[in-house]
């Protein structure tokens, strides 16, 4: 019998099954559309204020879609942030929307325009 290193084959197949759901899931964190979180209410002012500043990072250059299995459990210590970078700004450019209510603070864009105007575009999506 092949050692397993403790891990019995059921334990690899629900492994394999699990990695195989987020790999899944991973194309909606990519740098080019992680800029739709900026607009749910479910995301925090203060995650979004870290993202805006976030938007100053050069781009990855390894695609986070194509992750490693072995990668996987690093990612229960990421936040939205972590998948920001300059590349995100294609999002807003794409769309058409007007960036300038990522200068003011994420609690007051509620109260923007502009930010109303783009949250309904990404809602449009």
């Amino acid at each position: 019998m092949a050692d397993t290193g403790g891990i019995s084959p059921v334990d690899s197949q629900v492994a394999q099954v699990a990695i195989n759901k987020v790999r899944g899931h991973l194309w909606y964190i990519s740098e080019d559309l992680i800029g739709l979180a900026l607009f749910s209410d479910q995301v925090s002012v203060e995650e979004k204020a870290t993202m805006v500043s976030a938007l100053q990072k050069p781009k990855n250059e390894t695609d986070v879609r194509r992750v490693d299995p072995k990668a996987v459990p690093c990612f229960q210590s990421v936040t939205l942030s972590d998948f920001v970078t300059k590349r995100s700004t294609n999002l807003f450019a794409a769309l058409q929307m007007n960036t300038d209510f990522l200068a003011s603070h994420p609690s007051q864009w509620p109260q923007c325009l502009l930010f109303c105007d783009s949250k309904e575009k990404a809602a449009a999506i």
